[in-house]
């Protein structure tokens, strides 16, 4: 009997043994758990942190990409005031000078009367009509040019856009941050470059 309780003791203690082994092994799962949670929350912290910082700057880039926009368009509308002056001065100087030269060869051959206001009647009703004339190519060509204006802003705006996309491109297949693009692209470019060589 002694033996048979001897026994079922061991049998107990092996048993309360491998309990007390498992609920270990079970506390050491769930502090490990606890732990990667813990940590998966401190790097979703951080990155809500960045994200905000980033939506911080990104409105501030926003307002960078409003601000040279309006600056491209004040630059090219500028420009183009500055030529256009240009050619009505010139424009303007070429009319005077054929007015004096039509003055002259008028002083020249002696006419005073009559035939100069026939003349200038004809030449005032060619005139008014090439104004007209003018003045519809003028309003077609600003309206052209307002079009253009726009589109080389989208254009110029896209290209930024595009240069982000291809950055985290690369910072994808890379496997490094955006920030660290830069910093890779001259070693990239080599890398490339001696390649091409071999091929």
């Amino acid at each position: 009997m002694i033996p048979a309780v001897t026994e079922l003791f061991e049998q107990l203690t092996q048993s309360y043994e491998r309990d007390l082994y498992e609920k270990e092994q079970d506390l050491l799962e769930a502090r490990n758990l606890l732990h990667s949670i813990q940590t998966e929350i401190q790097e979703g912290h951080r990155t809500i942190e960045e994200l905000r910082s980033k939506t911080v700057y990104l409105g501030q880039a926003e307002e960078q990409v409003r601000t040279l926009e309006n600056m491209i368009r004040q630059e090219i509308n500028l420009r183009q005031r500055l030529k256009l002056d240009s050619l009505i001065a010139q424009e303007e100087s070429r009319l005077k000078q054929e007015m004096e030269a039509e003055k002259e060869k008028q002083c020249a051959t002696g006419s005073a009367g009559g035939g100069r206001v026939g003349f200038d009647l004809g030449r005032v009703l060619k005139l008014e009509k090439e104004t007209a004339e003018l003045r519809s190519s003028l309003t077609h060509l600003q309206q052209s040019r307002k079009d253009q204006v726009e589109q080389i802003v989208q254009l110029k705006s896209q290209q930024g856009k595009r240069r982000h996309e291809y950055k985290r491109l690369i910072a994808l297949c890379c496997n490094v941050s955006i920030d660290e693009v830069d910093d890779l692209l001259g070693p990239l470019l080599s890398t490339l470059g001696s390649e091409d060589g071999i091929a």
